[in-house]
């Protein structure tokens, strides 16, 4: 899913590289090494764990607070982690075995790497591509030959009471909301095959893949498909101006959380 008109291309570079590109670059290191695992953490790295066997070099793209980069590198203290992230204040060594590199993922960072990767994790950084697609196979030119790739989006269709009212959720910049079927195809069509997913957090999708051949069939959306997409977002409307009216708030979050689990609309598409 895609907002139309789509934003223009060099709108959307001139926006993380000038607005989110300082969003994080004064945060304090020794505050960011001391900190605890998160909740959402500990989800991320009881699914990744299984397949952490025999990895030795990780690269995380776009960590922002750190969290899960910090946490793993604890965890593993042998495994050599590398944080890729604009936003962040300089080169340095945050732990022994956790560097960061101020810089974007680009064909320039893939191509200089004497030593490839052999998993790399990008939480919430594909639907802010304007060619996902481009970046899926720049993060293959990373990755040694059967490397891992560790991916997280949004899952557009949550329930919608967790999520912002649906205005100003798709006012954020998110150039592309996937679905598992899209998301299975574009990795798919880029050599990925899935591993497996995990949508216990509702509003989002964690998808583990590895570098393989994989057959990218795209499944066409059904006249059913689409008239369930059409009655979600009518519903996510409707629920968006009840919510913000203090009398109608409550019962339409009771109403709108019985009527999901009723249909059973979870991994709808």
């Amino acid at each position: 899913l895609f907002t139309n008109p789509r934003l223009p291309e060099e709108l959307v570079k001139n926006f993380y590289k000038h607005e989110q590109g300082v969003l994080h670059n004064n945060q304090n290191l020794s505050a960011l090494v001391n900190q605890k695992p998160k909740a959402l953490t500990k989800v991320r790295t009881e699914f990744f764990n299984q397949w952490m066997t025999d990895v030795q070099r990780v690269l995380e793209v776009g960590g922002g607070g750190l969290n899960f980069a910090v946490s793993m590198a604890k965890s593993y203290p042998d495994i050599r982690f590398d944080e890729l992230d604009p936003s962040l204040p300089q080169n340095d060594f945050l732990l022994p075995n956790l560097r960061l590199i101020s810089g974007f993922l680009d064909l320039a960072f893939a191509d200089a790497l004497a030593d490839r990767y052999h998993a790399v994790v990008a939480f919430h950084v594909l639907e802010h591509q304007y060619m996902p697609k481009d970046l899926l196979k720049i993060i293959k030119r990373t990755l040694v030959d059967k490397g891992l790739l560790f991916l997280e989006v949004p899952y557009p269709f949550s329930p919608f009471w967790m999520r912002k009212p649906i205005d100003a959720c798709f006012r954020t910049v998110h150039p592309f909301n996937f679905t598992l079927r899209s998301i299975q195809y574009l990795l798919e069509s880029t050599d990925f095959e899935i591993l497996g997913h995990d949508m216990s957090s509702y509003t989002m999708v964690r998808i583990a893949a590895r570098v393989g051949k994989a057959n990218g069939i795209l499944i066409p959306l059904s006249s059913r498909d689409l008239s369930r997409i059409d009655r979600f977002m009518n519903s996510w409307k409707i629920y968006s101006r009840l919510a913000r009216m203090k009398a109608f708030a409550k019962p339409a979050h009771l109403y709108a959380e019985w009527a999901w689990y009723r249909r059973k609309n979870v991994n709808m598409l």
